[in-house]
């Protein structure tokens, strides 16, 4: 009876336990009473101390049962060490003695198409993570962190073969990096358009749906550069987060302190503007990892696919003849376990009676993604 344990200890903190191919999940704001479960957006670490105990408790086994315990990683590189190693060892200190020994760190993206994968039933896929941010990138591939990722999965590889990473642009004082999350971008052009208050985000994407996209669009397309080979670059700071710096649009200044200021049509704009440019680089990453991986099925996580319209979007425009959204994309699905050593005999295991795979399946994540030269230009 193999069983494997998935934590998430930053925000939307969460376990999911899977014991002989069923699923027990949940998250820590259920105890907590606090949307998320963060009262700050700074990273702090909270062990999900009772969703893990409702975990065990409806399994009806112990934590000496568990085979395999895993979790994302989210803190970046430090100057000097293993930041993954660093970063085990903290979060190993707040579980019980046993459960931090088994306790192994994975890539932020990778537990996201994971989260999917597994329960697609799918042979082979595509997979896309766009988020606002992930584990940091390391050494081996590029400088930054997660924000845009494509895979090759099959049930013996994950294969990372796309990584959108930093640029470099010129700055008044310097080369500037410019980095593209297009989850930073939404959330950006969101505080700006919504009054202050809960999942901006969500609410823009409904306000755009009675907005004209073409008003603004030209002024937002300006923002983004899409170039080939699946490559996205946001001009700064776009697409970083970015709370305070003024959108200049037709002599008009957009800020999060004036979003309720300026006229609903005006608002609903703007967003429709921002929900088609958002779509359109996203639509250009998944044609990428179509031609790369000659995949029917696309397999879609990260926050940014809670985005409904931009699912639609993609179902249509993408070129896959399927497009399967993971279950709960935003962060508290990186919580389901999605690998183990390659060596464990459970790798090879069928697929459960639902359909979903083995709960311990264990594909070693390679990266073959090609990175190409930073640009010294976003612009346009």
């Amino acid at each position: 009876m193999p069983a494997a344990l998935g934590l998430n200890f930053h925000h939307d903190t969460s376990a999911c336990l899977v014991v002989d191919g069923r699923i027990y999940a949940a998250e820590e704001e259920r105890w907590s009473g606090v949307k998320h479960n963060r009262t700050t957006r700074k990273g702090i670490l909270t062990a999900p101390t009772h969703a893990l105990d409702w975990c065990l408790r409806s399994a009806g086994i112990t934590v000496d049962d568990i085979d395999h315990v895993w979790t994302p990683s989210m803190r970046p590189s430090p100057r000097h060490g293993s930041w993954a190693s660093t970063e085990q060892a903290e979060l190993a200190a707040l579980l019980p003695g046993v459960l931090g020994q088994r306790l192994k760190p994975i890539s932020h993206h990778t537990a996201h198409v994971l989260s999917g994968y597994l329960l697609s039933g799918e042979e082979h896929a595509a997979g896309l993570v766009i988020d606002a941010g992930g584990s940091a990138l390391g050494t081996d591939i590029a400088s930054g962190r997660e924000r845009i990722t494509g895979y090759d999965l099959t049930p013996d590889s994950i294969d990372r073969i796309h990584q959108v990473t930093p640029a470099l642009a010129p700055g008044p004082s310097g080369p500037v990096r410019t980095h593209p999350s297009l989850g930073h971008f939404y959330r950006n052009l969101a505080l700006r358009v919504i009054p202050p208050g809960n999942e901006v985000e969500g609410s823009m994407m409904a306000l755009a749906a009675f907005g004209d996209p073409d008003r603004y669009y030209k002024e937002l397309r300006d923002l983004i550069h899409l170039s080939e080979h699946g490559h996205v670059h946001i001009a700064a700071p776009w697409g970083s987060y970015d709370a305070d710096t003024p959108l200049g649009i037709e002599g008009a200044l957009w800020t999060a302190r004036s979003a309720d200021s300026k006229p609903l049509d005006a608002r609903a704009d703007l967003a429709a503007a921002a929900q088609r440019v958002f779509a359109e680089a996203v639509i250009h990453v998944a044609r990428h990892l179509r031609h790369l991986t000659a995949a029917r099925t696309l397999v879609f996580s990260g926050g940014c696919a809670l985005n409904s319209h931009l699912n639609g979007t993609l179902a249509e425009q993408s070129g896959f003849e399927n497009l399967f959204v993971a279950p709960a994309p935003q962060s508290a699905r990186r919580s389901t376990p999605g690998t183990s050593s390659s060596d464990s005999p459970s790798c090879r295991r069928p697929r459960t009676p639902t359909g979903a795979r083995s709960p311990v399946p264990c594909p070693t994540e390679r990266s073959r993604a090609a990175t190409a030269p930073s640009p010294t230009s976003v612009s346009g």
